[in-house]
């Protein structure tokens, strides 16, 4: 008999942004061929940039308190070697260093978090394909994670046909099928 079918890549892979957002731009259409690493999308950054100036202020101002704590701790320092300061002076002065970098680490953690979210703006291929479809348009807003794009490999092809499920049981093993293109 004849069945109805497909020819269709055997591996696709739906993508999606790691950040949720408007997305503002699609770069790429359906049946295009693109290359690892090709641009297909990318969202509005404004929120990412503004989160990551705001990162960016933080670290600033505790890399300038990380110079004063230095600069005091010295100080308490000196002025202990020379009997003219108390060693409680001196203890609160280290502490407040050791505190200083600690929240220099935290600030340098959430700067690199905040680059690393406005780069996630941009949608980017994992490999070479074919875009098939897209489950998302220009000025919507979608979650991270969410799928927007299909990519397939074209590589390899898989005929789906479909038959019913009472014929597909019954077919011998090594049966071959001639594959006709309706145009």
């Amino acid at each position: 008999g004849r069945y109805a079918g497909s020819i269709q890549a055997r591996y696709e892979t739906n993508l999606g942004f790691r950040v949720g957002g408007r997305i503002a731009q699609r770069h790429v259409d359906v049946g295009t061929e693109v290359a690892k690493d090709a641009l297909l999308a990318t969202l509005d950054p404004t929120d990412q940039r503004n989160q990551l100036r705001v990162a960016e202020g933080d670290l600033a101002k505790i890399q300038a308190q990380l110079i004063n704590a230095q600069a005091n701790a010295r100080r308490q320092q000196q002025l202990y070697e020379r009997g003219a300061g108390a060693q409680a002076q001196l203890d609160i002065a280290q502490t407040n260093l050791k505190t200083t970098k600690a929240a220099l680490d935290q600030a340098s953690a959430a700067f690199r978090e905040a680059r690393d979210q406005l780069g996630y703006t941009e949608l980017h291929t994992d490999h070479g394909g074919v875009v098939t479809a897209w489950q998302a348009e220009a000025g919507q807003t979608v979650t991270a994670g969410q799928p927007v794009v299909t990519l397939a490999r074209p590589e390899v092809k898989e005929a789906v046909i479909d038959l019913p499920t009472t014929l597909a049981e019954q077919l011998p093993k090594g049966l071959r099928f001639y594959v006709e293109a309706q145009l």
